[in-house]
This record gives C-alpha cells, structure tokens and sequence, in this order.
C-alpha cells in the first residue's frame, strides 16, 4: 500500500500508539533516576550516623578517667557531652 491511498486513519494510527510509548519510557527512566538518587541519599545520610557514633564513643574514654566509667550514670554522660560543665 502507498501513502497516498492510505486513509488518514492508517497513517495517525502509528503516531497515536507511540506517543504514549514515549511517555511511558521518559517516565520510567525519572522514576529509576528518582530511586537511585534516593537510595544513595539513605546510604549517605546511614554512614553519617555511623561515623558520628564512632566519634561519640572516641570521645567518651577522653571526657571520663578510667576509675570513673562505670560509676557516672547516663544522665550525667548525656549532660556533659551536650551541654558545658555545670559548676558544682
């Protein structure tokens, strides 16, 4: 068959069905850039925790003597990490 003796509705027809084709896949390509860009943000954001509680604990054996570990309670290790020394 030619183009010229094809009916108007043959020769929409393609384009009509490949439009959204095209849509679809521009979409799915966001949609995966958009979880990959999220994942990476949840690792990123994981291994900040991570290296700040290690940072934590380095500096726990410097904020406290050896003889005092385990006689300070938690409240007094959370008060003196975040906030300045209280004068007694």
């Amino acid at each position: 068959m030619k183009m010229s003796t094809m009916s108007i509705r043959w020769k929409i027809l393609p384009l009509v069905l490949l439009g959204p084709v095209i849509i679809g896949g521009i979409l799915a390509g966001q949609w995966i850039n958009d979880i990959r860009s999220g994942a990476e943000e949840a690792i990123i954001s994981k291994s900040a925790g991570i290296v700040l509680m290690a940072e934590a604990t380095q500096r726990l054996p410097k904020m406290f003597p050896r003889s005092q570990r385990f006689r300070v309670s938690l409240p007094k290790i959370l008060l003196k990490s975040v906030s300045p020394p209280i004068p007694s």
